[in-house]
């Protein structure tokens, strides 16, 4: 018989751990200063998430801005290019057809060319501003293509920090609840009720939380699969703070 009493002990300690780790998460206890569920407004790790929630929302609009521009300098580079191309086919004709004009009037081979070489020049003069902003059109396009691509990536590192923080975050909040699961204690079982009685810290704070673990597991009145109900008590062996008493069973 005393050779079994390390396995028993072992597996009640196991059970206890089990039944507070299946009824922590649904009681809404689950923050990283403890069980109590007050809201931390100055902690860094909120505010750090909240910068990163506003970079990224920044980001999406940033990016889809830059979408939007780049469809419109797509579609503005399309028109003014048919627009050059249709400019310069008039244009060339009128060209051809000057030049047929003046070989009827058998000028001077200088002369022939002069007159076609200061044409031509004209021509290309009228199409330079519409080549112009084509290519403005075109770089304008290709500028903001780029910039929604790095908001992008940008937003992939965002993302990747948010995923880091929250794992720390969830490794945080394990350190800061493993005393509780360590915490040592009694089952008492009957067909009615399971009720845990744990020993209670030597930390005033961990004991403030304890009271406040136990207070509202009881309010909520949670009951195993079996149909039993499940209750928590702290043991009165040490000094017991006006939480601690308020969350002990009648």
């Amino acid at each position: 018989m005393p050779s079994s009493l390390p396995r028993l002990t072992f597996i009640a300690g196991l059970r206890r751990q089990n039944v507070i780790k299946d009824y922590l998460l649904p009681l809404g206890l689950d923050t990283n200063h403890g069980f109590a569920k007050v809201a931390v407004e100055n902690s860094e790790v909120a505010k750090r998430r909240t910068r990163l929630e506003q970079r990224l929302a920044r980001l999406k609009q940033w990016a889809q801005s830059a979408g939007k521009r780049e469809a419109q300098a797509s579609r503005r580079r399309e028109r003014l290019r048919t627009t050059y191309n249709a400019r310069s086919k008039e244009l060339y004709r009128e060209l051809t057809a000057y030049q047929f004009t003046l070989e009827e009037q058998n000028l001077p081979e200088y002369v022939f060319r002069q007159k076609l070489k200061e044409r031509k020049a004209e021509i290309d003069a009228e199409l330079e501003p519409l080549r112009i902003k084509e290519w403005q059109a075109y770089d304008q396009c290709n500028a903001e293509f780029r910039k929604q691509e790095r908001y992008c990536k940008e937003q992939r590192e965002v993302l990747r920090a948010l995923e880091d923080l929250e794992e720390q975050e969830r490794s945080a909040t394990w350190k800061r609840l493993l005393p509780f699961f360590q915490l040592p204690g009694t089952i008492t079982h009957s067909a009615q009720m399971v009720q845990v009685e744990l020993r209670p810290f030597n930390d005033r704070a961990l004991n403030r939380d304890l009271a406040i673990l136990c207070e509202r597991v009881n309010q909520a009145s949670p009951h195993l699969p079996d149909g039993r109900r499940l209750s928590f008590t702290i043991s009165s062996a040490c000094c017991i703070l006006a939480a601690q008493k308020k969350a002990k069973i009648p």
